[in-house]
């Protein structure tokens, strides 16, 4: 097209004549049909070039407003119009097409101008304009549909659209405000302020009473649609029809809530939580449970709770009040990503509505908390028809040691947690159960209580007749009637969550109750109830106190679950129970535990005795992770008795061991239910070494709304436990930060080769063993004449994995390596990394394969540990305790222990020189398989398919409306799964191979990154972070130019519009600050443009803070931990000196300490009471200025204040 003919066009746009706007309206149409066309005009006329376009046709439309108007009013309205209205219609679907077709291509004052005249247009004599409404609502849409567009929303814009969304979906007055519900608003009140720029009356011809100023309607047919529910009363029938322009709204407010920036904790909106949830209820009662909305409205209500449950109590116990029956109504609908919402909300809601504290000041609002939770676990209690419980083959079943507990991680119990088949389906599951857990030991402990249940509008008869009522006994009725075997184990699973979670709080009559009906199913034939019996007595001996239980019934439980050991349908769960029970006795030197488990060394010994005679005829099916661990106790055991030690069990579990993989090994299809190191543990405890090493495993959570909820209640459980109960987290012992991946690696040892003996004939014929299973394995890789499926490459690789550790383990127990087996290993190894340059995987099986090599460079994640948050620091030589009970309580738990010997035994396994003949050569696949990764060309043949790199271009809201949120992130997190994989081979892998334990300085891989920045900056965005992790864990060493780099593309990407607002470019830029930080501090960079750079960053995100752009809370917070960090350097110096006061990192600091969200307070109070006892960050002043701040707002009082409040008065 030419550009003389676009002129013209435009030109036109704002023609007088209908005949010439419509010809130009549809040549516009033509112009920009072509995707070819819209880039070129991008490119070469620059964004802003699109405001011309845009402006032309907004001044069409208005015109043809002025004419559909101008008839409408007219007494011979007829034809003309119904043609002015339909011209109308058409410029107003240009503009919502063109929208469509170049969001991703506006940028601020483009969409500044789009969104004014959207909202402007819309609305006509205080009502939507039919013509215009539903195709300006869907432009709307689709513009913050797009995150960049959502992002520089202004608070004001933000705000009106919302109140417009609520206004059309519940029938008020458009021009009706949030800050006006308090006011006693009429519904007809004036609303001419609300869109500016709207058209002056005069241009209407409406004439106006003379005396009042107001408006006289014409009696003739409206053009504009009616008000919904505006000329209806306010009665309690739902309304089921919705018409499109309400779906359109809820699909709006559900985006725009759920937005990180949304000013709904904005200190100067206070009145947003209320009004927003006052119409989030009035949405309940005014639409029925099957209305199309519903989903949206579901996401929009998580959303709002997300970010209102820790800093707004009073007003969201009033919502869960007020609406928990209409909630647990919704309950009906079959569509699970609704239900996967509710169960979101009920859980967000579950503490409000059960909280004495929070109730208690709303005692106006009648809600009976008996029936509410009582009615509410009899829905939850309907899933089991449904077979929506846990699969018993997506748990992984071993004890959590106490750290993992403390850090309230989601999916993880104490005695199981979640494996490699746990997807989104059983991620639901869980916390339903969970849930329902939670409802029927809540209404077990108010029945229990001596005062009445917390209910209000109900008679004194009613809470008598409630309290009677046993809710646990009742659970326990259920598994023992006759009912389908899927109910049964629905119900049982049930009960393992309350064991799980509650049995410390239940009387010893209970507990024997418990204990008695899961003793009546341990002879039961239904493989799949009793594996959930088995899984409940486990529960019960991990649990923190079992009183209840007697030593008779232990014995009963111990004889059940092992000679149920060798049954294939149960054997997996009855090891797991005898395994638990087995760790919890005196014979098991446990010394630290406080609870042991009442049961005579005889009877664990006979029974040990028994277990090891059957292994010779028949033993466990397979080598599941609870059979091994389950053995592996076993011989440490029998090494304490005289008469099991001559009976050579190592021998007999060998020989088991050897047969079954046999048969089992190349006929499975999925993935095994166990891990290399379940493997590596039985091979130690069969060789008999002394200090078996526990590889640290990471097994990575799927991607999904419920378990993004989960986690983050996880993390703020200690927040939400003060603010509710007032109730801080239980002491436990002390645990190092830096343990995870930060120590220094332990230098080898100067032991001469010659002096290791040779492996004894029980390591030789492990080693054998090893060698034929790996032979076959890789015999038949180069044999198959079709492409391997992943989880076959998986296994294969997971065998190779578990020979060369154990091959390292013989080495570092004094014994000769076995260079056959290293070897074959290392061959196979190489074999299937090979594999992974086909560009036929997926990026979920190449992720899925590059797995296998994490044991040989994980050394354990500390992310978690960092992210938690301080409710009470330890105490310390000031806290006046003895010095003796200090180190007592004080000392470190295993961890560090255990991270030394896993380092010791891969820097074994990289120095071998066989090992590294192989590593070298996978190091070059993984490098090429990164590059995949971030969107280079495959090295494959040209007939091979393409490669899906999966970080394709930001899709439109037009396509994200049909677009599942799991099928949209699918793709992405396997690819960053991969990187990370390659990333640690590469780092953490050479660190290891080097003697000297050097940092690896690996300048390819940088220039790889750097590359992939102007190409794909998605990728960029995933691997920069991974890079900074692995340099901040001391594995990889930056160069000075490298770092300037990477802080060159940071800061270009930064001015970006696409970016220039992202949380994510945020967090990441706050992350390499860091780092740069640190580094600064030592003498790699002490001067040059780096420090220039760093200084720029940390002005323009001060001022960036001070103007309030880092909406997100999180940002925010790792901005927070920065300038903590900075403070408490010693040597920075004076890198960040601003000229500006306010901006200075002390003052900063004190700014986040009186933040909008509780959870940046939180940290912020904790960093201030960690920095009193290590380096004074403030001056004294400073500190009672801290001292006031914390203490004049109740609202934003955090328990860390007092300590602080403490040091200084003291």
């Amino acid at each position: 097209m030419n550009p003389h003919n676009l002129r013209d066009v435009l030109k036109n746009l704002k023609s007088d004549k209908a005949t010439e706007r419509g010809k130009a309206i549809t040549s516009l149409r033509q112009i920009f049909d072509t995707p070819h066309f819209v880039n070129n005009f991008h490119v070469t006329e620059g964004p802003r070039a699109w405001l011309r376009i845009y402006e032309a046709l907004f001044i069409a439309v208005e015109k043809e407003k002025i004419a559909a108007t101008k008839t409408s009013n007219c007494k011979s309205s007829g034809t003309s119009s119904v043609a002015a209205e339909r011209r109308l219609e058409d410029a107003a679907g240009t503009v919502r097409w063109l929208t469509e077709r170049t969001v991703h291509r506006l940028e601020t004052p483009v969409t500044e101008s789009v969104f004014a005249h959207l909202l402007q247009t819309m609305v006509h004599r205080k009502e939507l304009l039919a013509p215009v409404a539903l195709h300006y609502l869907k432009a709307l849409r689709c513009l913050v549909g797009y995150t960049p567009h959502l992002e520089h929303l202004n608070d004001a814009d933000w705000i009106r659209i919302v109140e417009v969304g609520f206004n059309c979906l519940l029938g008020d007055p458009i021009g009706r405000r949030f800050q006006d519900d308090g006011k006693g608003l009429p519904q007809d009140a004036d609303d001419s302020g609300l869109f500016e720029g709207d058209l002056n009356q005069d241009e209407y011809d409406i004439p106006t009473t003379p005396g009042t100023g107001k408006r006289k309607r014409n009696r003739a047919e409206p053009l504009i649609t009616p008000l919904i529910g505006s000329k209806r009363s306010r009665s309690s029938l739902m309304q089921i029809s919705v018409t499109y322009e309400q779906v359109e709204s809820m699909s709006l407010i559900s985006v725009l809530l759920g937005s990180s920036a949304s000013p709904i904790l904005s200190s100067k909106y206070i009145y947003l939580p209320s009004s927003i949830l006052t119409r989030l209820r009035r949405f309940l009662k005014q639409y029925s449970c099957d209305t199309s909305l519903l989903h949206d409205y579901v996401v929009a209500l998580a959303s709002t709770l997300s970010q209102l449950t820790l800093n707004n109590t009073l007003e969201v116990t009033k919502f869960a009040l007020d609406s928990w029956v209409a909630l647990r109504g919704l309950w009906a609908t079959r569509n699970k990503r609704i239900k996967e919402g509710l169960v979101s909300i009920f859980r967000m809601l579950f503490p409000f509505v059960t909280s004495e504290k929070e109730t208690s000041r709303l005692p106006e609002m009648p809600f009976n908390l008996v029936d509410g939770l009582r009615t509410l676990s009899s829905v939850l209690d309907g899933e089991a028809d449904n077979k929506r419980g846990l699969s018993f083959e997506c748990l992984r079943l071993e004890l959590v040691d106490d750290s993992r507990q403390q850090l309230n991680s989601a999916f993880i119990a104490k005695s199981f947690r979640y494996g490699w088949n746990f997807d989104g389906n059983q991620a639901l599951a869980w916390a339903i159960l969970e849930l329902r857990a939670d409802c029927i030991a809540k209404l077990f402990q108010l029945s229990e209580s001596v005062q009445p249940p917390p209910t209000s509008g109900s008679s004194p008869s009613s809470n008598k007749r409630l309290r009677k009522e046993d809710h646990i006994v009742s659970l326990l009725t259920s598994i023992r009637d006759r009912s389908p075997s899927n109910v049964r184990s629905y119900h049982l699973q049930t009960l393992l969550f309350i064991i799980d979670r509650h049995w410390p709080a239940f009387p010893c009559e209970l507990q024997n109750k418990i204990t008695s009906v899961l003793l009546q199913f341990v002879s039961s034939d239904d493989g799949a109830v009793l594996s959930w019996v088995f899984l409940c007595f486990a529960a019960i001996a991990a649990a923190a106190s079992s009183s209840g239980v007697t030593e008779a019934t232990w014995d009963t439980i111990w004889t059940k679950a092992t000679r149920r050991a060798n049954v294939p349908s149960v054997s997996r769960a009855a090891c797991h129970a005898a395994y638990t029970i087995l760790l919890h006795t005196r014979v098991h030197t446990q010394k630290t535990r406080l609870f042991q488990i009442p049961l005579a060394s005889t009877r664990i010994l006979s029974e040990i005795e028994t277990l090891a005679k059957e292994l010779d005829v028949e033993g466990p099916p397979y080598p599941f992770d609870s059979v091994c661990a389950f053995l592996a106790t076993c011989l440490r055991v029998a090494n304490q008795d005289m008469h099991l030690y001559r009976m050579q069990l190592e021998e007999k579990v060998l020989s088991w061991l050897i047969g079954c993989w046999q048969t089992a090994v190349f006929r499975d299809k999925n993935l095994p239910l166990h891990l290399g190191k379940d493997i590596l543990m039985l091979f130690e405890s069969i060789s008999g070494f002394p200090m078996p090493i526990d590889l640290p495993s990471w097994i990575p959570l799927p991607e999904g709304q419920i378990i993004d909820v989960l986690v983050n209640e996880a993390r703020t459980t200690v927040i939400k436990d003060y603010i509710l109960e007032a109730r801080l987290p239980e002491f436990k012992l002390a645990t190092d930060r830096n343990d995870s991946g930060t120590l220094p690696l332990v230098p080898p040892s100067d032991d001469n080769p010659n002096s290791l003996v040779q492996p004894r004939g029980r390591e030789r014929r492990i080693s054998a063993f090893l060698v034929k299973t790996l032979e076959r394995m890789q015999s038949q890789l180069d044999d198959r004449p079709m492409h391997p499926t992943a989880e076959s490459a998986r296994r294969s690789l997971d065998m190779a994995v578990t020979a060369v550790c154990y091959d390292s383990v013989l080495v570092l127990n004094g014994m000769q390596s076995d260079r056959r087996l290293s070897r074959c290993a290392c061959k196979l190894i190489g074999t299937v990394i090979t594999l992974l340059r086909d560009p036929r995987w997926t990026a979920s099986e190449r992720a899925l394969i590059s797995f296998g090599l994490n044991p040989l460079t994980f050394l354990g994640d500390s992310s978690e540990e960092r992210l938690a948050w301080t409710a009470m620091l330890p105490p310390d030589r000031r806290s006046g305790i003895k010095y003796q009970l200090l180190s007592q309580i004080s000392r470190r738990n295993t961890r560090k222990r255990s991270f030394l010997e896993c380092s010791k035994l891969l820097r074994v396994l990289w120095q071998n020189a066989d090992v590294q003949d192989t590593f070298n050569s996978v190091k070059d696949t993984m490098r090429d398989v990164l590059r995949i990764t971030l969107g280079a060309k495959s090295k494959t043949p040209a007939h091979a398919m393409d490669v899906d790199d999966h970080f394709g271009p930001i899709r439109t809201a037009t396509e994200q409306l049909s677009a599942n949120k799991d099928d949209m992130t699918v793709e992405l997190i396997p690819s960053h799964f991969t990187m990370n994989i390659c990333i640690s081979f590469l780092t953490v892998g050479q660190t290891l191979k080097s003697t000297s334990g050097e940092h690896t300085r690996d300048d390819l891989m940088i220039h790889d990154v750097l590359k992939c920045a102007n190409i794909t900056p998605e990728a960029f965005l995933s691997i920069v972070p991974l890079i900074i992790d692995k340099s901040q864990q001391r594995f990889l060493d930056i160069s000075v130019e490298g770092l300037d780099s990477i802080l060159d593309k940071l800061s270009e990407l930064l001015w970006l519009y696409r970016y220039s607002r992202s949380n994510r470019l945020h967090s990441i830029t706050i992350q390499l600050l860091e780092y740069t930080l640190e580094e600064g501090a030592s003498a790699n960079i002490a001067i040059g443009d780096t420090l220039s750079k760093f200084r720029q960053l940390c002005h323009q995100f001060s001022a960036v803070l001070k103007d309030g752009g880092l909406h997100s809370w999180g940002v925010r917070d790792s901005f927070a931990r920065f300038i903590n960090r900075y403070l408490t350097q010693g040597n920075s110096g004076q890198i960040w000196k601003s000229p500006v006061e306010d901006l200075d990192p002390s003052c900063l600091l004190l700014a986040l300490s009186q933040d909008d969200d509780i959870r940046v307070r939180f940290r912020v109070s904790g960093l201030f009471a960690f920095a009193m006892h290590t380096v004074p960050i403030l001056t004294t002043n400073e500190l009672y200025l801290v001292k006031n701040k914390l203490t004049v707002d109740p609202r934003k009082c955090v328990p860390v204040s007092f300590s602080l409040i403490f040091l200084m008065d003291s």
